[in-house]
């Protein structure tokens, strides 16, 4: 009888499987995705208010199927990604990206050959001879170029770099995080000589057979292609003779001669002609405890600044080339706008100058893996980049899904124990990490990983997707994003979270010195995820392009940094309407040119004094709030406390009993102060309900909403009661932890 049951039980979503497959297969062998005697034109077209792909003049959901970079699952004519190939095409999926590497094709100064590429696409091809393709195409510059140009390649402040021999077989990619021989991204031979060959790449192959598939390039190089740079979570990049080059032009632009130099360094022997790379020492220079001081640690904040106006400048610059050497129009973007789990390390690899490639008419698309740390079940699966601020520029954001399925995970190699009890786990994370971007206007991939198939007793190079009721979830989903996809694009959302990117140039360089804007990104958000309202992420320099009025809460995490239009704007647009402000740590402590800590209470409305305590613990302690406790008990300086007879104490610094947490009403909005980071969701919902915002669930739930969609993202199975904006509620009693979707008009549960 136990037999039969657990054959029933394997059987049936095995048979939905089939069924969901043969209606898909029904509806795409009468409809073909694209004529293909037409050669392939896309473009990112503005769609019910939301970026969509537009190929051939027909909208594509925006999911993708993309092969892994691994040995054995990285070329289309291979057995196993043939096989990956096949499984995707019959949920339906035609947009599909493979890689190729510039340095497997252009092997020797005088020898380039594009038939690697052609070959990756007509494997594709003669599975689903309808798909579109993107490529991601790496423009790392070829070993032998590295030995012939030294001087163009990255070195380090604080190390040696390490010749690592590299199995020509396996990726280049694997050392990335090592110190070896790779070119400098500020390298401008680097940039003219593999953008000619990228040039080449598009006019020889946009006019072959295989090129009329193409749909899209992603340029990649960096770290793993991600456009960080190279060995920068644990070194200090880039001392190479090619950035020196690049920092002193950049200064000679910015300050125009030696005497402006010297002023803006203090520092009376600077000269343009000899102006050096930060060392170690002034990396990590942060004479204003966790923030630079402007007037003396200058050198570093343009340095860093000089860094990511090179990377972001390189990622337009080869994104440019696709667009004006394919032969038709194509989309072209790639891995940038990395923003939260950035290590600690933002200044020395992050996408700090993201605004240019939002800005640029050269970048259809930013893509990057979803936030890692921030993906167990329960947690917000939040996409590493702001989704929002990519829609309010017309880009398309799209994620990475690279999360392998918990029904794979074994205790060792060749066992399936636990494989079924997984299984519901894998589906609320995919549910979750899939649907979240499309709620947000944005798109994903799916990434290939190596798996461990449960009904083998070997590991087998096998897709990780490759699981009856999995795959029909991603049917399913795609179904209801092609539904959905016509809908007009309205963001419900009455809470806006700002992040500021200058800051970092501001903050010190790594965690310890700089315990706070970590917490402040990666632990406010998360927190913020599961307050159970509708929550928009925007850059600061995207302010004045929202629409203000939908906003009953406005929290600002980082604004270390705040020059005198922004605080003008923030007064006059923002600080009105009844709204509530929520500001965190040391707003405005310099404007750029200074430290200016009295601007910390003009920014906030507070009178604010600073303070000194061995351990930064904040006891919220009121009859408002629930007692927690705020803060990492680390030394935090600059650190304020609430010096106003017109503020309302709601939490005290435990070492000393000065007001840290506090709230003050105007007559045009209310603010709420933090000395320390706002880590807390019952503190966020209390504020949140404060300031009038919808809370859709009675629980700590994550929550995301848009596209006319509800998801709501549980931790437990527990009852609890969901609350629409209309008035609906709808019960729900699940029996595991869960994603549940639900059409926020209708209240309607879409997946059961």
């Amino acid at each position: 009888m136990k037999c039969d049951i657990t054959f029933k039980r394997r059987l049936c979503p095995l048979l939905l499987a089939v069924i969901v497959t043969a209606v898909f297969s029904a509806s795409l062998a009468a409809a073909p995705f694209r004529d293909v005697a037409k050669p392939v034109e896309a473009r990112i077209v503005q769609h019910e208010g939301r970026p969509a792909i537009m190929i051939n003049n027909r909208l594509a959901p925006p999911r993708i199927y993309a092969l892994s970079t691994d040995v054995g699952l990285r070329r289309t004519w291979e057995e196993a990604p043939r096989y990956c190939l096949e499984l995707f095409a019959r949920q339906g999926m035609r947009l599909f990206q493979v890689d190729v590497w510039l340095d497997q094709m252009w092997t020797a100064p005088d020898r380039f050959d594009i038939d690697l590429a052609r070959r990756q696409i007509r494997g594709l091809l003669d599975v689903c001879p309808d798909a579109a393709v993107m490529f991601r195409l790496h423009v790392n510059s070829p070993p032998w170029w590295n030995d012939l140009h030294p001087d163009q390649c990255v070195r380090f402040a604080d190390v040696e770099v390490k010749h690592l021999y590299i199995n020509p077989v396996l990726s280049q990619l694997i050392e990335d995080l090592n110190p070896r021989p790779r070119h400098s991204i500020a390298s401008k031979q680097w940039l003219d000589q593999c953008g000619e060959k990228l040039a080449e790449f598009c006019r020889l192959l946009g006019e072959t057979p295989e090129g009329n598939a193409v749909f899209g390039i992603q340029v990649a190089a960096g770290v793993f292609g991600e456009w960080h740079y190279y060995a920068f979570v644990k070194h200090e990049p880039d001392t190479s003779p090619a950035m020196t080059a690049r920092f002193r032009s950049w200064l000679r632009e910015r300050y125009g001669d030696d005497r402006a130099l010297q002023t803006a360094w203090n520092d009376l022997n600077a000269t343009l002609a000899a102006a050096t790379v930060p060392n170690v020492e002034e990396r990590f220079s942060a004479s204003a405890g966790y923030l630079r001081d402007p007037q003396k640690e200058r050198k570093a904040i343009d340095y860093f600044r000089c860094q990511h106006e090179s990377v972001t400048d390189a990622f337009i610059h080869f994104c440019g080339i696709v667009k004006n050497n394919w032969p038709r129009p194509i989309i072209a973007g790639g891995f940038h706008g990395y923003w939260f789990k950035m290590f600690g390390r933002m200044a020395a690899g992050g996408h700090l100058e993201v605004e240019r490639a939002l800005e640029s008419p050269m970048v259809d698309f930013l893509a990057a893996p979803q936030t890692y740390g921030h993906l167990a079940p329960g947690q917000s699966g939040l996409a590493r980049g702001l989704v929002e601020s990519c829609r309010l520029h017309g880009k398309i954001f799209l994620d990475e899904m690279d999360v392998l399925p918990a029904v794979w995970r074994v205790k060792s190699r060749g066992q399936r124990d636990g494989a079924d009890e997984r299984l519901a786990e894998s589906i609320a994370v995919l549910r979750r990490n899939v649907m979240q971007s499309f709620c947000r206007g944005g798109g994903m991939w799916y990434y290939e990983l190596p798996s461990v198939h449960p009904h083998h007793a070997t590991d087998t190079a096998i897709s990780m997707w490759d699981h009856p009721e999995i795959l029909t979830e991603i049917a399913k989903m795609h179904a209801l994003q092609s539904k959905y996809l016509n809908r007009k694009y309205e963001s419900p959302a009455d809470v806006l979270l700002v992040f500021d990117t200058e800051s970092f140039y501001y903050s010190g360089h790594k965690k310890d010195i700089d315990p706070i804007s970590t917490e402040l990104l990666d632990g406010v958000t998360e927190e913020l995820l599961h307050a159970g309202a509708a929550v928009d992420m925007i850059y600061l320099f995207d302010l004045d392009r929202v629409d203000l009025d939908r906003y009953r809460a406005v929290i600002f995490a980082n604004l270390h940094k705040l020059d005198g239009e922004q605080r003008e704007l923030i007064a006059s647009k923002v600080a009105r309407n009844g709204r509530h402000l929520v500001w965190q740590c040391a707003p405005g402590y310099t404007d750029g040119q200074k430290l200016t800590p009295e601007n910390v209470s003009s920014v906030t409305g507070i009178s604010l004094a600073p303070t000194r305590t061995t351990k930064a613990r904040v006891s919220i302690d009121s009859p408002e709030i629930a007692k927690v406790e705020l803060g990492n008990g680390k030394v935090v300086e600059p650190l304020f406390v609430v010096n106003d007879a017109s503020a309302i104490a709601l939490g005290r610094l435990v070492e000393s009993e000065q007001t840290a947490f506090a709230r003050k009403s105007f007559g045009s909005h209310t603010v709420w102060y933090s000395n320390v980071p706002m880590k807390s969701r019952a503190i966020l919902r209390h504020i949140l309900t404060e300031a009038g915002v919808h809370i859709y669930s009675d629980r700590y739930d994550v929550v995301y909403a848009g596209s006319d969609l509800l998801l709501i993202h549980t931790a437990d199975a527990d009852a609890r009661t969901i609350t629409l904006r209309n008035g609906k509620t709808i019960k729900l009693q699940q029996s595991h932890p869960s994603t549940v979707l639900i059409d926020i008009n209708t209240g309607d549960q879409l997946f059961q």
